[in-house]
């Protein structure tokens, strides 16, 4: 109860931000304007990048770059170490072909060039199944093909620019992903999001090859997937993966997604920077070569806008909200040698805080929840080392990653009594310090057959400690004080064949182990995706799946009546589930495609209350329960999704889903109820054009739209006669999740004009996230003060701004 109580103060603070950003839109209003009375030159920049071998990662050396929408064609070819660059490249969207000798043509369309800033991009070609001379192969890229090769179904790569693209994504990979079929956010404050009906506590997040912990500033508490704003900065990012089931066997510890981030290499050339000012953060980067030939450097750093503001003298919050606060720093450094393979270092680190006063004036409380005082307190730190390496051969590649991540969440929450003096309802905090390691051999046999194996080991240290006011007996209770380090273990396998050039297999086996009490799981995987022309292809993907709890949840402790101490749930196992998706994709031409993909899930061995209650993991968000739990639930996700999507091209863009689903769940009553997350339908609409501008037509004005459409979540009843007879929330717990959430509606808009000059660029963006402010209603609260049943409301409008300058 009372973490639901802070979610819902959470989202009243971040409404008091509205007015900053109100305030930052007037700024940039008439820059465009302005701008074109300019006079300006045709500007120019510089595509640099990397051409590899699409499964060893090998360099390929003496590949021909050519920009072929520019005239004359204009080019490079690629050094030993597979780098190139390309000169003089005329700003807007190019097209580039990329062509070796025993590697299939690959085509990469709209790379967007801008001043300012140079292109990186990394091109991974295919070797050709065909031997006979003379013959040329020609891929197309498809823009959503993910960068793993052995994912097949439910996955797909997104560029940083969709990140900023998109409307009121907040250049978030989170919030990006919800315009994605099967996807929609789990609430408007934050960035959580809901895979396929599953619970958020499902989602896995990767870095550089490696697991990281939740990335996210004001994160939701243990367990939890997202947060109120990204750690991570657009400036760092590369093009990365988003996966949604029926993941290859690299993949593990994960049920519902995974979002499989890269970091992009810095500019080993020459220095560039790029400064950003905007309502949520003020932020600079810079990047440059280091001391070696092709080894270079990237840094990011952002400070909290309301937090600089609020420390002039200028609060936007009123007199009892705290401004919130977070910083945080993004690198990533790249050392490549001639003998040794290549190194990156890089790192994550973040600082917050936010929290809200009581008000001081006993006539304007209306239930208690107006006494409350809150402060919170989020550290996080990430640093890793990545070290990849290609053996003589060079059809064998080792890749070994290690990682050292600290998380530290404090929460304190007071309330005032009739003198307005403060007495604590709880004081928690949850510190996780761990280790991982990692390490991959990959080998190809040949153009046909490519072996893949690896071993993940993770230690995980916790110290947990929470304690608070039991509201009906008047005494404090402690559910969890404690700490240690286990670990998991997780071993993985894949063999990818190509029969011919329309057929490839993926067959695989993932093992995890929890060493916490030797809970474990072997998990096969297989995948085909099969080509019926070079348009039309069907795909199928099948897999075990499994999941460990975070270590509070078995180290929560209960006390009976007889004072006895014990942990009910140190036993307890894996969730595991069984992911079947079959696709069909038709290319109607390289920039438009249709998606089908029928899905189903089932999830068994599922920690559900052992009292016969309603109680499933499969309901749970962050947090934890003392509640004794047992691995004898099962739960059913099924649904068909729709993907209609039009690429960046003839500058605009569009992206159409549909996504109709059933998620339901059991527990030791053997009852089928609905999961909270069963909102049974999800549409999403999203698109944007851009407008060519200015003497040379090099300037863009681009406007962007997104309509979500999706059913209410569920949620279980109030009883209010039971309510009001014993002046506290009691739930009608025999008809568990029946109740359910009017339709959720949401538009979101934005614009941005970006201008292009010689050696430098800027552009200013505006988002406005529910643009018509509908509060959407999501579940019920009783109020004892008033005796009646309220609802409680997502968060209504929500403007961004920005001011960002490349040079």
């Amino acid at each position: 109860m009372i973490r639901a109580e802070r979610s819902l103060r959470s989202s009243q603070r971040i409404s008091h931000m509205r007015k900053c950003f109100f305030s930052l839109l007037l700024i940039f209003t008439l820059l465009p304007l302005a701008q074109e009375s300019w006079a300006q030159e045709v500007a120019h920049s510089s595509i640099r990048g990397q051409v590899l071998d699409v499964d060893t990662k090998a360099p390929i050396p003496g590949a021909v770059v050519q920009v072929v929408t520019v005239e004359p064609v204009i080019g490079g070819v690629s050094r030993a170490d597979g780098s190139f660059r390309v000169e003089n490249v005329p700003v807007g969207r190019q097209t580039l072909k990329i062509t070796s000798i025993g590697y299939e043509d690959l085509y990469l369309r709209n790379v967007v060039v801008s001043s300012g800033k140079e292109v990186a991009i990394v091109a991974e070609l295919q070797e050709s199944l065909v031997e006979t001379e003379g013959v040329t192969v020609t891929t197309e890229y498809d823009k959503s093909r993910p960068l793993n090769t052995t994912a097949t179904v439910s996955a797909r790569s997104f560029s940083v620019e969709e990140t900023q693209r998109y409307a009121a994504s907040f250049w978030d990979p989170a919030r990006m992903a919800q315009s994605f079929a099967g996807v929609s956010s789990a609430d408007d404050e934050g960035n959580e999001i809901v895979i396929r009906g599953n619970s958020v506590r499902g989602l896995l997040w990767r870095l550089e090859g490696i697991e990281i912990p939740n990335p996210n500033h004001f994160r939701n508490g243990p367990g939890g997937s997202g947060g109120g704003i990204s750690m991570i900065s657009n400036s760092v990012l590369s093009n990365s993966d988003f996966l949604t089931g029926a993941f290859p066997a690299e993949y593990g510890n994960a049920l519902s997604g995974v979002f499989d981030l890269r970091f992009r290499r810095g500019n080993s050339d020459k220095r560039e920077y790029t400064l950003q000012f905007g309502a949520a953060g003020v932020q600079a980067s810079l990047e440059g070569p280091l001391f070696s030939e092709g080894s270079s450097y990237l840094l990011n750093y952002r400070y909290s806008t309301l937090t600089l503001f609020d420390k002039i003298g200028i609060k936007f919050g009123g007199e009892n909200a705290i401004a919130p606060e977070f910083q945080d720093v993004n690198f990533n450094v790249n050392i490549p040698t001639s003998s040794v393979g290549s190194f990156k270092l890089w790192g994550i680190g973040g600082l917050s805080e936010a929290g809200d006063r009581a008000v001081r004036d006993s006539t304007a409380w209306d239930s208690r929840f107006d006494r409350f005082e809150e402060l919170e307190n989020y550290t996080t730190g990430i640093a890793g080392v990545t070290h990849f390496y290609v053996l003589p051969n060079n059809q064998t590649s080792v890749k070994t990653a290690l990682n050292f991540s600290y998380e530290k969440d404090v929460n304190r929450e007071d309330t005032l009594d009739n003198n307005y003096e403060l007495h604590l309802i709880e004081r928690s905090e949850f510190i996780n310090t761990n280790y991982r390691g990692s390490i991959l051999l990959n080998h190809k046999f040949s153009p046909r057959h490519v072996l893949q194996g690896g071993v993940i080991y993770s230690s995980l240290g916790y110290k947990a400690n929470d304690r608070f006011l039991n509201f009906q007996t008047g005494a404090f209770v402690t559910p969890v004080q404690d700490s240690g380090r286990t670990g998991t273990l997780q071993a993985y396998g894949n063999w990818q064949v190509r029969p011919s050039e329309q057929l490839t297999l993926n067959a695989g086996v993932h093992y995890l182990q929890l060493l916490l009490n030797n809970a474990h799981a072997l998990e096969p995987r297989f995948g085909a995706t099969y080509r019926l022309s070079p348009a039309h292809a069907i795909s199928y993907g099948v897999g075990l799946h499994s999941r460990a709890e975070p270590p509070v949840v078995y180290l929560a402790r209960f006390q009976d009546s007889n004072d006895v101490v014990s942990r009910p749930n140190e036993e307890l196992g894996l969730t595991r589930a069984l992911h079947n998706v079959l696709a069909y994709d038709w290319n109607v031409s390289h920039n438009f495609r249709i998606k089908v993909e029928a899905y189903h899930q089932y999830l068994f061995d599922v920690p559900v209350a052992a009292d016969s209650s309603y109680i499933s993991a499969l309901n749970f968000g962050s947090g934890y329960t003392n509640l004794k739990l047992v691995n004898e639930g099962t739960g059913t996700n099924y649904g068909l999704e729709l993907t209609a999507e039009k690429f960046f091209s003839d500058d605009y863009y569009f992206l159409a889903t549909a996504s109709l689903f059933q998620s339901k769940y059991t527990s030791l009553r053997d009852v089928e109820w609905n999961t909270t997350f069963n909102g049974n339908y999800v549409f999403n609409l999203l698109g944007g054009k851009e407008f060519r501008v200015g003497k040379s037509g090099q300037n863009r004005i681009g406007a962007n739209l997104r309509v979500i459409w999706r059913g209410g979540y569920r949620y279980v009843p109030i009883d209010l006669e039971a309510s009001r007879a014993e002046g506290r929330t009691v739930l009608d717990i025999d008809h568990p999740y029946e109740a359910q959430a009017p339709d959720y509606y949401r538009i979101d808009l934005g614009v941005n004009y970006r201008s292009n000059h010689e050696g430098f660029s800027w552009t200013v963006s505006a988002d406005v996230q529910n643009a018509t402010n509908r509060e959407n209603p999501f579940r019920e609260f009783y109020n004892p003060g008033t005796g009646e049943i309220g609802f409680a409301t997502y968060m209504g409008i929500l403007p961004n701004i920005n001011f960002t300058i490349d040079f």
